[in-house]
């Protein structure tokens, strides 16, 4: 299929046609097939893999000469090769996209801007939450549509454990969780349960949500507008580093906290080793269904805040950190084709059922009815845990983040963890990173 660099012809050009949502304005293809290249990291493990297949299966039932070629790359090279083809504008029609990605991808127009197809289309603008853009906005305009509403950064913990050292309720304040974690660690148990060798899990998983119960959501909003209010050497900033920084130096966290997976401190925490652990809600089921008996005694909260100046309480991230962006070289023939695939068939209530009942996730976009005796109480407890007055949902930084910053803050954070570097010179190596972005 022939490609058309489209980055260097305004999209207006493609106006009507190729934005329309209608079978019948878009253009005849005849006996000739239209290909959709498409590349994501949802092996078949994930749990967007069958909603995103079943998605594909019924948009190409309702458009018989479309073929969308899937292709899935395991998460670790997905990040080095999707990046790589960025950069030299071959990335394929669909693409998933972090929200990283996607700006530093329309920085360069290696994707389209989606605003335009948006503001043409009533339902897939009123059905999608208007939150859910922003992770991937650039100047202004969306350029991928998120795919799951994602909760980051929450505690999951064993309550067996709590309770077999005397601890009954989970701490409020940072210095009371310091003692439980004593306690928990003279037990014989590993207090909190770290796998950061991927490098995003320290910061998207525990570091992005710790963070924010001293910073706030207004610090984090300043960082992101680039408007010179907030520094990464702010002392709040630097007070949540060296607080992070004491669990690891006091034993709280597992030795080889940077060289195991985040997966495999999955295992730690289900086999009854650990007991707190950082959390993403689509581990929810393979706990539920791996270890139902850790499942059982596991309760939901949040990262305990500083007990004095906390600008936040009971952060917990709230992210529709990937989406599906649209490569730049894609045909005219097949940009309506893809652009309907993502208003109606991702965004649709087939695939919002799947990923709540099957895999306890909820999506960015209104919910349909669903069967809620389908969860796990762990799920319930989560949803139960959102909606508390004193939770705070806020950004997830690894999705946010500018890559050159979020590349020497994470890297920096393992750094930290070990002893390598304290926590005043990992601030300013952030801030001197950051202020060459601006």
């Amino acid at each position: 299929m022939k490609k058309i660099i489209v980055m260097i012809m305004s999209l207006t050009l493609f106006s009507g046609v190729l934005f329309a949502k209608n079978d019948q304005e878009k253009p005849k293809t005849g006996n000739e097939v239209i290909e959709i290249s498409m590349m994501d990291i949802w092996v078949e493990v994930e749990a967007l893999y069958k909603p995103l297949n079943d998605a594909i299966a019924r948009f190409e039932a309702a458009n018989p000469n479309v073929k969308i070629i899937r292709e899935t790359v395991p998460s670790q090279a997905y990040l080095v090769q999707a990046p790589a083809l960025g950069a030299a504008n071959e990335l394929p029609d669909l693409v998933a996209s972090n929200g990283s990605m996607t700006r530093q991808f329309a920085s360069t127009g290696a994707i389209l801007s989606l605003q335009d197809a948006i503001n043409k289309d009533a339902n897939w603008k009123k059905r999608v939450y208007s939150s859910a853009w922003v992770e991937h906005t650039y100047e202004k305009e969306a350029y991928a549509q998120p795919l799951a509403e994602g909760n980051y950064g929450y505690i999951v913990y064993n309550s067996a454990i709590f309770e077999e050292v005397g601890v009954k309720e989970f701490p409020k304040t940072l210095d009371e969780f310091m003692v439980v974690c004593e306690k928990i660690k003279k037990a014989g148990y590993i207090p909190i349960a770290l796998g950061d060798a991927q490098l995003w899990p320290a910061d998207s998983i525990n570091f992005s949500s710790f963070v924010n119960n001293f910073v706030g959501n207004a610090w984090t909003e300043s960082i992101l507008n680039k408007d010179g209010k907030a520094k990464f050497t702010d002392k709040e900033f630097v007070a949540a580093l060296a607080a992070f920084q004491e669990l690891a130096t006091k034993g709280y966290m597992n030795e080889n906290m940077i060289s195991i997976t985040h997966s495999e401190s999955l295992g730690l925490y289900m086999s009854g080793k650990a007991a707190i652990r950082g959390w993403g809600d689509w581990e929810e089921p393979v706990l539920v269904e791996t270890a139902p008996e850790i499942a059982a005694v596991s309760k939901v909260a949040a990262w305990p805040g500083p007990a004095k100046n906390a600008k936040a309480t009971g952060s917990y991230e709230a992210s529709s950190a990937w989406g599906f962006s649209i490569g730049s070289q894609i045909s005219k023939e097949a940009l309506p084709y893809a652009i309907d695939f993502l208003a109606n068939y991702v965004v649709s209530d087939e695939f919002a059922k799947y990923m709540i009942e099957e895999k306890y996730q909820f999506v960015p976009w209104t919910m349909p009815k669903f069967d809620e005796s389908k969860l796990p109480q762990i799920t319930l407890d989560r949803i139960a845990f959102k909606a508390q007055p004193d939770s705070t949902a806020c950004m997830n930084y690894d999705a946010v983040l500018d890559a050159a910053v979020k590349d020497v803050y994470q890297r920096g954070l393992q750094s930290l963890l070990i002893g390598a570097v304290t926590p005043e010179q990992l601030a300013k190596d952030i801030q001197a990173e950051f202020e060459m972005s601006l």
